[in-house]
């Protein structure tokens, strides 16, 4: 996440529901330097694959979801609109939440909010090299124009200092969003190349 020139910033990551749980995903159990490796090298480079293409978990009986994560498809696919080349996850973008537990449909994201956000956003944030901040959906929009104390009236805002450095933010729907949802058609042409720019 350091060095990935887009941070994309949502409200919370999923879970599979209850009884269903497959992911290799950290316990109690668990060993600091495991944890660490899993979300420092989610996406490539650690002690195992514990993504693959971007798209697909490691699951705990050792096999790879069957099914491509939404989600990361999708950010995966704005990552390629903005850099217009192939990408590669970890290195190219990172992603994180504005509020850290999982759950279904976004459950007890409002409550945890303002704490989540309090003790972690700014920390989150300033371990990026982001230059672009892609920002998903209203609930993490709300979250970082409330926390930043800045205007999300527009798409694109910036250059802000952020984390001691200069970085453009952009705010385009949640991928579950039931409306236009990529740059190309929720931007302007300018405004699109101007996010182009800062990456090249």
């Amino acid at each position: 996440m350091d060095d990935a020139l887009i941070l994309f910033l949502s409200s919370n990551p999923s879970i599979e529901p209850q009884g269903q749980e497959t992911e290799e995903y950290p316990l109690w159990s668990w060993g600091d330097a495991d944890i660490k490796d899993y979300f420092t090298n989610r996406f490539g480079g650690g002690r195992k694959n514990w993504i693959v293409n971007g798209v697909r978990f490691l699951r705990t009986d050792g096999s790879y979801s069957p099914r491509h994560v939404r989600f990361w498809a999708f950010v995966r696919q704005r990552s390629i609109e903005l850099l217009q080349r192939a990408v590669v996850p970890g290195i190219d973008y990172a992603l994180s939440e504005v509020v850290h537990c999982k759950s279904r449909a976004e459950v007890g994201v409002g409550a945890a909010l303002q704490e989540c956000t309090k003790l972690y956003l700014n920390r989150v944030i300033a371990s990026s090299g982001a230059k672009v901040i892609v920002v998903l959906g209203s609930i993490a929009k709300s979250a970082i124009a409330n926390h930043l104390s800045i205007s999300a009236s527009k798409p694109v805002l910036g250059p802000l200092k952020i984390g001691n450095r200069e970085r453009l933010i952009t705010f385009i729907p949640h991928p579950n969003a039931r409306e236009k949802r990529t740059f190309k058609t929720c931007l302007s042409a300018r405004d699109l190349s101007r996010l182009r720019r800062v990456l090249e």
